[in-house]
């Protein structure tokens, strides 16, 4: 028994997986535009502009980390330590190796005076990026704070 193929209903399976990619592209190059405008109003000091469009992206693509990290940055400028925390634990869900989302996560928990939190951040961040100066200093504030 020989197999026919109908290229009538290929070429339609074909074109409605072109129509629904297109689609999906669509929707990601918005969400990076949205996440650049976050980043313009995050450059010129308009921290709120800054987290609604990043919050947008988000919409739009939940997998897109680097807003999860840049609103958890607009949001620590507007002193929601919290709202701070929560974004940067998402980026590093989302990207376990991102050492500076550590780094940033320690200092909000360090602001919410959570230091073993900021500790444990700390070193995270120094495991993956042992040359990383920033992440050394802060680690030391949190270990004299501690022994005080």
């Amino acid at each position: 028994m020989a197999i026919t193929f109908n290229y009538s209903v290929m070429k339609n399976i074909l074109i409605l997986l072109l129509v629904i990619s297109c689609s999906f592209y669509a929707e990601a190059q918005k969400s990076i535009r949205l996440y650049n405008k976050g980043v313009k109003y995050a450059a010129r000091g308009n921290y709120e502009k800054a987290k609604a469009f990043f919050t947008k992206a988000i919409q739009l693509d939940e997998l897109l980390t680097e807003a999860y990290y840049n609103r958890g940055l607009a949001q620590s400028r507007l002193a929601d330590y919290a709202g701070a925390i929560n974004d940067y634990s998402k980026a590093i869900s989302l990207r376990p190796g991102f050492a500076i989302a550590y780094i940033n996560r320690g200092a909000d928990r360090n602001e919410l005076e959570d230091l073993s939190g900021a500790m444990e951040d700390y070193t995270k961040a120094i495991e993956l990026n042992p040359i990383s100066a920033m992440a050394w200093y802060n680690r030391g504030i949190v270990k004299y704070k501690l022994t005080d």
